[in-house]
């Protein structure tokens, strides 16, 4: 079953906008209030265009919704690792936490291409 029109363009541009946080989250020196900004707009966009399609009655096959909780989950864990990284002290603490950041990002793509492709 390919994926309807809406949700190849919502999820296309949730996987732009993966991007663009992601690009932020490498940088050595990354702005807190930038990240915060681009975090929140992620969550916003994915639960304002993406989960409003499906409360919309749209029908997806049990894999494209399992996916759907799955991103939604990790999504909600990229903004407590963003609030642990805000708060560490230790340039150690900052590396690691910016590192799993990195890697739930990598993660949230790999999901958002499953989905694109499905």
């Amino acid at each position: 079953m390919a994926l309807p029109t809406d949700y190849q363009d919502a999820y296309q541009a949730f996987a732009d906008q993966l991007e663009c946080l992601m690009a932020l989250v490498t940088l050595a020196e990354c702005d807190r209030c930038q990240l915060k900004i681009a975090a929140d707009q992620l969550q916003q966009l994915f639960q304002s265009q993406i989960l409003t399609l499906s409360s919309a009655g749209a029908h997806l096959p049990q894999s494209l919704q399992s996916l759907q909780v799955e991103i939604d989950k990790q999504l909600r864990l990229l903004n407590m690792d963003l609030l642990f990284w805000q708060s560490a002290h230790r340039p150690e603490t900052r590396q690691q936490r910016q590192t799993q950041m990195q890697n739930r990002l990598t993660l949230l793509g790999q999901y958002c291409a499953a989905v694109l492709v499905a």
